[in-house]
């Protein structure tokens, strides 16, 4: 995989320091497109992860949004992860995944059964969670993505 990536230092509204690391990685191999279910070379992985004063690590980026939504790099980092976050790993097609927003259960198992009597288990010869989707991400929100790490690693 080849890619980029950068670090956000903040203080938070409650004085406690935060950092964010986010990045783009591009696949060395192919991948299956949740929308189309067709094959694509290479796509693009966006993933970020935050630190709160050594007390809160990993996906936390909720949190750290409440101590710095006034911070405009953050703001923006944040809106990404929201969408694109490991937007490689989607168990289901985007019609599953639109219409698991109304389960109720995370469990796999349940998740299944919700889909079946929705007749979408199966969508177009895919089997929810048998492999893992890509979400492209578009180019023009790559290249947003990579303005705003060169942008940030100015900053660092």
């Amino acid at each position: 995989m080849s890619g980029m990536a950068a670090t956000i230092k903040m203080v938070g509204n409650n004085g406690k320091r935060c950092q964010v690391e986010f990045g783009l990685e591009r696949a060395d191999k192919s991948a299956i497109d949740w929308q189309t279910l067709e094959k694509i070379e290479s796509p693009w992985t966006f993933s970020a992860s935050g630190e709160i004063s050594n007390d809160s690590f990993g996906q936390n980026l909720d949190e750290i949004y409440k101590l710095n939504k006034n911070n405009d790099l953050f703001r923006q980092v944040y809106k990404y992860w929201k969408e694109f976050h490991l937007n490689d790993l989607q168990a289901g097609t985007l019609s599953q995944t639109e219409i698991l927003k109304n389960c109720e259960s995370t469990d796999y198992d349940d998740r299944c059964e919700f889909l079946k009597k929705h007749d979408l288990y199966v969508d177009r010869g895919y089997a929810y969670g048998t492999k893992w989707l890509t979400q492209i991400i578009p180019d023009t929100i790559v290249s947003e993505i990579k303005k705003l790490i060169i942008e940030v690693r100015g900053w660092s």
